[in-house]
């Protein structure tokens, strides 16, 4: 940093923050708008072409399911007990979003515990996919 540069200094700060951080190319593509949203058999054939990172994305999708099935539950207990407890419905509203938001970030950290997440990088897989889908949507175009 240095070297004296016609750019501002943010931007500079940016760049050499680009060149310390090489996996925000990804998400900074996405941002582009070349992300595309994978399907199920794209998902699918990552899992069943690599043996490391797709065993990883299957335990993230396991993850993610396990969070969206406590949010469901978070929701119906809190609908219960307001309904129950409460005479006013903004308060049962607010009971209900909060306890289902409440169980899916509880139930999204207890699966990631339980399922040993905390032993892999889940952005490194993450990129791993998407730069599988890039190769192969490149190949097939």
């Amino acid at each position: 940093m240095s070297e004296s540069s016609d750019e501002p200094f943010y931007l500079q700060s940016w760049h050499h923050y680009l060149e310390k951080n090489r996996r925000l190319a990804y998400f900074l593509d996405s941002l582009d708008g070349k992300y595309a949203v994978p399907t199920k058999q794209e998902r699918e054939a990552f899992i069943a072409t690599d043996p490391v990172y797709g065993e990883r994305l299957n335990t993230l999708q396991k993850v993610k399911r396990t969070g969206e099935l406590s949010a469901v539950a978070g929701f119906a207990l809190g609908t219960y007990y307001s309904v129950k407890f409460s005479k006013s419905p903004l308060t049962s509203l607010v009971v209900c979003i909060s306890s289902a938001a409440g169980f899916y970030f509880l139930g999204g950290t207890a699966a990631e515990a339980a399922f040993d997440c905390y032993k892999f990088d889940r952005v490194e897989t993450y990129l791993q996919f998407q730069k599988f889908i890039r190769e192969r949507r490149s190949a097939a175009s």
